[in-house]
């Protein structure tokens, strides 16, 4: 059976799947923010994400060196979108970033974060 076909930027991609090796972040909103107190991470949006369309991204992880985050669903890769997130004081990483466009239409996304190795997924849905 063939994966779903996606679409970002006008480049169609297929066989896209997500990083099974994450752990896992509970998420019931994004915009007042999702937490894995162990790790201490914290991540939240600005505003409810719509694709094609910035918003901010925040994270707060100590004792961290590098944040990384790209977007996909559930058994479908969004193609080439990995953002760097810059530093924005002690523990605190900050990105402008966009979803990608999926022409199925669906609106449950998986966020991952990579941060000095290791992989954090959080769900979440859009507008």
């Amino acid at each position: 059976m063939r994966a779903p076909v996606c679409l970002m930027l006008g480049v169609l991609l297929a066989g896209c799947g997500a990083d099974d090796a994450a752990v896992a972040v509970p998420c019931a909103d994004i915009v007042a923010g999702c937490a894995l107190p162990q790790a201490g991470l914290t991540v939240r949006f600005d505003r409810r994400p719509q694709p094609m369309r910035t918003f901010a991204m925040q994270v707060e992880l100590p004792r961290t060196q590098s944040v990384h985050a790209r977007f996909s669903m559930q058994g479908m890769d969004m193609g080439p979108n990995r953002y760097h997130l810059l530093a924005d004081g002690p523990g605190r990483w900050r990105a402008e970033v966009m979803l990608p466009a999926c022409v199925a239409g669906r609106n449950d996304w998986l966020l991952t974060l990579e941060a000095d190795g290791t992989r954090y997924r959080v769900p979440f849905r859009s507008e």
